[in-house]
């Protein structure tokens, strides 16, 4: 019961819409944030935490090193809702 609770909570987050400016430490929200979601994910096969866990991927991919990047590595922080 605790765990339907759980992925209807989830169900009903909007990455987008969180506030721009509020940034969060990219290593946490990779470890804890999509990492929750993954792990959840595997054990449930509940397809809307695979689908966030990617809304967040996605997100948080916007904060790594691309070609041509005078950075090697990602971004200490970074906003959720902009990336």
């Amino acid at each position: 019961e605790e765990f339907a609770q759980a992925t209807q909570f989830v169900s009903k987050l909007n990455f987008s819409s969180t506030e721009p400016h509020v940034h969060h430490s990219f290593f946490e929200t990779t470890i804890r944030a999509l990492g929750g979601l993954m792990g959840a994910y595997t054990v449930s096969k509940e397809p809307i935490l695979l689908q966030k866990a990617l809304d967040l991927g996605e997100r948080l991919y916007k904060a790594v090193p691309h070609a041509g990047s005078k950075r090697v590595w990602p971004a200490a922080e970074v906003s959720v809702s902009t990336g």
